[in-house]
């Protein structure tokens, strides 16, 4: 995750309108997390009272799954405001049909093993939500290899559109160096999936280096994509060229990873000072 949240006391100046941000070309994440820091300090507590019920056990959820401190509390607030459920006591839902502290949609829920339907309706469980929210995350650094990617990706699946693009794009650029890449001889009984955890690289962009291919024959020799470290902000800054302008959707997923880790800057800072946000119940 960023460097920054390693110094959590850093104060950063930021500028008054987010407008003016985007007009002046100043979408870095940086420069964004300064910006929500500010917003977000003055009602921090307030905001963090709605959730403290469940923290302790979302911090252990957490621990287990090796997931930064106060990542999915971060993630509700921005979400829901800390908000489960509307004035007539139903559970929060967006007008895509997302519920829950951590909106997720109905077909990923259940993908993650939650009950969705008109009887149960899982995602509106605080405990087995954050699990769910938790597997969504770790997956997304499976295939992002990078923290705040993996952030924006929970946002939105555009991102993944995007990234599949990025990626393809430094691929095409290793394959201009075919005797940069390292290959793998496929031996009995392997896929693309079976050798990417052998030669512990990324599956998509194993699968991607090598024409999409889904059948893989004794002998056959396998691209092993180079390492790929990318930054949010470097994807930022090559989507933005590609695409002559800031699109909305790269906007919203700089601007949604910024608004957690300011939240978790926030509590940071807290923590240092030893002064408690919540207030446990």
């Amino acid at each position: 995750m960023s460097d920054y949240l390693s110094d959590a006391t850093t104060l950063l100046s930021a500028p008054q309108s987010f407008d003016a941000m985007i007009q002046a070309g100043a979408i870095d994440l940086l420069s964004l997390v300064a910006y929500w820091k500010q917003r977000y300090v003055a009602d921090h507590r307030v905001i963090y009272e709605r959730v403290a019920p469940y923290v302790t056990a979302w911090e252990r959820i957490e621990q287990e799954k090796n997931l930064k401190k106060g990542l999915l509390s971060s993630i509700a607030i921005v979400e829901t405001s800390g908000i489960l459920h509307n004035s007539d006591g139903r559970v929060r839902k967006s007008k895509k049909g997302a519920a829950g502290f951590f909106q997720l949609m109905p077909e990923i829920a259940k993908r993650y093993g939650l009950k969705v339907s008109a009887e149960v309706d899982e995602r509106s469980d605080p405990i087995k939500s954050a699990y769910a929210a938790a597997d969504i995350l770790t997956d997304n650094y499976q295939i992002f290899q990078d923290w705040d990617l993996a952030i924006a990706g929970y946002n939105s699946g555009k991102v993944l559109q995007f990234f599949q693009e990025y990626r393809k794009f430094l691929i095409s650029e290793a394959l201009n160096r075919p005797k940069s890449l390292k290959q793998y001889i496929a031996q009995e009984g392997d896929s693309l999936f079976l050798i990417s955890i052998k030669t512990d690289t990324s599956f998509y962009a194993i699968k991607t280096l090598n024409s999409d291919r889904d059948l893989v024959k004794v002998g056959d020799a396998i691209y092993i994509p180079p390492l790929i470290n990318t930054t949010l902000d470097e994807f930022v800054s090559w989507s933005s060229s590609r695409y002559k302008k800031y699109p909305a959707s790269i906007t919203e997923y700089i601007n949604y990873t910024a608004k957690v880790l300011a939240l978790m800057t926030i509590r940071q800072v807290a923590s240092q000072q030893k002064k408690p946000l919540l207030t446990q119940r």
